[in-house]
């Protein structure tokens, strides 16, 4: 190990790994490393495990603040005690630290209804590539102005780290039912999902498997009760169109579906008496 790490990092039997326990260890570490000239990532490998705090979580504004150490299944374990969520994410984002899903190839992005992608983060706090501290400001989807999130997001780290940010989240809906449709064939199968899916529909899962002769979906959709019963009737009528029909496993449908179906249908009735 250079000398100049002594006390700042650990040789271990795959590499030399340095895990700074706040954001002033490891900006000495980076000066360290520029005065060396030794290269984070090469010479010497970052773990931000001792990073890991969730600082404060706001129900109110669904907003959490953390840093970014902690892994995002552990992150949503923390918020679901507060009624809140990070939404759907996949399993491998889901293992994935903070640091990693924002400064990785998915660049701290996320799905929300109806189906466009927003960042995870409101806010972020880090340290550039020589140790200086920097931050995002509180800025709401709408501001204009340039935007130092992309010194942080998708960037593997080279032009700034992140050490801690504020989280948005979203409130927790009542799970659904889950749906099932039968196809002959998976060629139908996938033309019905990408058709519903460009309509809108966001599921927070959906699986295809063969069972028996025919083909069968499942998905579960997300969100609140209207946007379930939309989903729901958007599902329907892409299955139907391909010669899709409902399984014999399909789930009854859920008491959210059915208020509202009901709601939309009270609707309706006002909108022909006027």
């Amino acid at each position: 190990m250079n000398r100049a790490l002594e006390g700042h990092a650990v040789e271990r039997a795959d590499g030399c790994w340095a895990s700074p326990g706040s954001p002033r260890q490891l900006a000495d570490l980076l000066h360290v490393l520029a005065g060396a000239g030794l290269a984070l990532g090469r010479e010497v490998k970052l773990s931000r495990s001792n990073l890991s705090r969730v600082i404060r979580i706001e129900p109110k504004s669904a907003l959490a603040e953390v840093e970014t150490g902690l892994t995002l299944q552990a992150l949503e374990a923390a918020v679901r005690e507060k009624q809140l969520t990070l939404g759907p994410l996949s399993p491998f984002a889901m293992r994935l630290t903070l640091a990693e899903f924002l400064e990785g190839p998915l660049a701290g992005l996320r799905a929300i209804s109806p189906g466009r992608l927003e960042p995870l983060c409101l806010s972020l706090h880090g340290l550039t590539a020589l140790g200086q501290p920097i931050s995002t400001a509180d800025a709401p989807r709408s501001a204009a102005g340039p935007d130092l999130m992309a010194l942080f997001l998708g960037a593997h780290g080279r032009l700034a780290l992140t050490t801690r940010a504020v989280v948005r989240c979203l409130p927790t809906t009542p799970k659904a039912a889950v749906l099932v449709f039968s196809f002959s064939n998976a060629a139908t199968l996938v033309s019905a999902l990408l058709a519903s899916l460009t309509d809108g529909v966001c599921p927070a899962y959906a699986r295809a498997e063969k069972r028996a002769e025919r083909w069968v979906l499942e998905v579960e959709p997300h969100g609140s009760a209207e946007l379930v019963a939309r989903d729901r009737a958007t599902l329907e009528k892409r299955v139907f169109d391909v010669g899709g029909r409902p399984s014999s496993r399909d789930s009854a449908e859920s008491p959210i579906a059915a208020v509202a179906r009901g709601e939309l249908a009270a609707r309706a009735r006002r909108a022909r008496r006027r």
